[in-house]
Parts: C-alpha cells; structure tokens; sequence
C-alpha cells in the first residue's frame, strides 16, 4: 500500500487511520441490514467495501466482500450470514497488521 501512496508513510498513516475508524461502522451497516434482510442494499455495501479493501491493499477482506456481493446478488440470505463472519475475522486480521505497521512493527 505504501507504494501506492508513493512512499509518503505519514499520508499512509493517515489513511489506515482513517480507514481503521470508519471500517467499523461499514460492518455496523451491514449487519443491520442483514438483521433487515435487506439483501440488494447488502450487495451494494459490500461493493463499497470490495472497493475499499481494494485500495488498502487488503486482498483477504477484499475477497470475502466480494463473495458477499455475489451471495446476495443471487438472493442467497444464509450464504451472506456465513460470508459476515468471514468479513469481520478478515478484518481484525487486517486491522492487526496495520496497527503494527502504526505501532512502527512494520507491515
């Protein structure tokens, strides 16, 4: 991910910051609408959150959302409940690794 931010550490500090505290909420959405079933605006946030694993260089969570999207696009509600548990422990383990690399133990 540093390489994509040409090699400036603070803006990478300050976007993994920021993508630590919203990340969180964007789950929050998502199991709301899951608790809703709510299964098209599912596949719409986990679109979003493809993006954003995306562009955190997070290739595990980014996998898992977009397993997600293609389960709820086929209208598939208890595929989508087994894909939320694999999305949140993707996450923590994404969330580890970049409060290591904040906590200078490096990525």
């Amino acid at each position: 991910m540093l390489k994509r931010m040409t090699d400036d550490e603070d803006f990478a500090r300050t976007i993994i910051e920021i993508f630590l505290l919203d990340f969180p909420k964007q789950i929050e959405k998502l199991e709301q609408m899951l608790e809703n079933g709510n299964l098209q605006a599912i596949e719409c946030q986990a679109h979003t959150i493809k993006g954003e694993a995306a562009n955190m260089s997070g290739e595990a969570l980014r996998e898992a959302a977009s397993t997600m999207e293609k389960a709820s696009k086929a209208g598939d509600i208890e595929a989508v409940r087994l894909c939320m548990h694999d999305l949140v422990a993707r996450f923590e383990r994404l969330k580890n690794e970049m409060n290591a690399y904040l906590d200078g133990q490096g990525i």
